[in-house]
């Protein structure tokens, strides 16, 4: 299973919940920028996750038996 850059973040967690049980014993790989549902500032697309964290780790955690 892959997901597509330029993918919002809640998308990519949304298509992750809704494969969850199609994706049990497969690789998951994660192509996409975590962007944001919120316009640029100064230019510069926002991101969906932290500095913390990325989108595969949330996506692990709605998909742990990938």
């Amino acid at each position: 299973m892959t997901f597509c850059p330029g993918v919002r973040g809640n998308v990519a967690e949304d298509v992750a919940r809704a494969a969850a049980a199609n994706a049990v014993g497969k690789t998951v790989i994660d192509a996409t920028n975590p962007i944001a549902d919120l316009p640029p500032e100064n230019g510069v697309l926002r991101f969906f996750t932290n500095r913390d964290e990325s989108l595969m780790e949330r996506l692990q955690k709605l998909i742990p038996e990938a």
